[in-house]
């Protein structure tokens, strides 16, 4: 990289990423990295008409910030040592059943209130909190319930530096799962609270959601099948049918 004489400072990050958005980049302390924003549809045809606006996970980010560097004019090249730390973190999310599992085709969810970007240079995220939306995708139905990989930049206004346990955050947090039965039915959860959770875990880590339940009534409901009884046909009949 060609670096032009003088004080000046440094920062390095990947950009091979498919949904995050980076922005201000004309000055180092002010670049952000954000996520692109959707709208979700419910997985219910009949609930078409209610929509969840959110963000995409952001795709895996690293960056690394030197404040000042002093360039010289020289026709060797400089070697400079840089370790690039994570910006964005992963959540192992379970949805634990206690009944109905056996039902469940697949699932996708909503994890609400985390931050809606980072600051390249620092690493602390934003103030700005937003539903990350995930899917199918990131989801596995497991022989306990559903797991799911999330990456986020964790929770909002957040330093880089090492969490502090005492901090009492004050913000809320919550989950939301939505699964696709065997039947072709769909059923959405009440949102489960885990604020606890996400102050405990900033960046990452592992979140327990429990007491997920699917009825028997609901997981043998409907599903667009039917018996068929059929009498016999009775005695052959021709029946001529006029052409042209």
């Amino acid at each position: 990289v060609q670096l032009y004489e003088g004080g000046q400072s440094l920062l390095f990050y990947n950009n091979d990423t498919e949904y995050l958005v980076f922005d201000n980049m004309h000055s180092s302390a002010t670049a952000v990295a954000t996520t692109r924003t959707r709208t979700r549809f419910s997985l219910s045809g009949t609930d078409s008409s209610t929509e969840t606006r959110g963000y995409n996970p952001p795709d895996m980010l690293y960056g690394y910030y030197i404040d000042s560097w002093q360039g010289e004019r020289k026709l060797e090249a400089d070697r400079m040592p840089v370790e690039m730390s994570p910006l964005v973190y992963t959540y192992l999310i379970e949805f634990e059943f206690t009944d109905g599992l056996e039902y469940v085709e697949k699932a996708r969810g909503e994890l609400d209130g985390m931050a809606t970007g980072v600051y390249l240079n620092s690493g602390t995220t934003s103030g700005e909190s937003g539903v990350i939306l995930f899917d199918t995708e990131s989801c596995t139905v497991t022989d306990r319930g559903v797991l799911a990989e999330v990456k986020s930049f964790g929770i909002p206004g957040f330093p880089y530096e090492d969490y502090d346990g005492t901090r009492a955050d004050g913000r809320e947090y919550s989950l939301v799962l939505e699964v696709e039965l065997r039947n072709g039915a769909t059923k959405r959860f009440e949102p489960v609270d885990v604020s606890s959770q996400l102050e405990q875990n900033p960046r990452g880590g592992v979140i327990l959601a429990t007491g997920y339940e699917v009825t028997d009534e609901e997981g043998n409901a409907g599903g667009g099948g039917f018996d068929v009884d059929v009498d016999g046909w009775g005695d052959y009949e021709d029946i001529p049918l006029p052409i042209g």
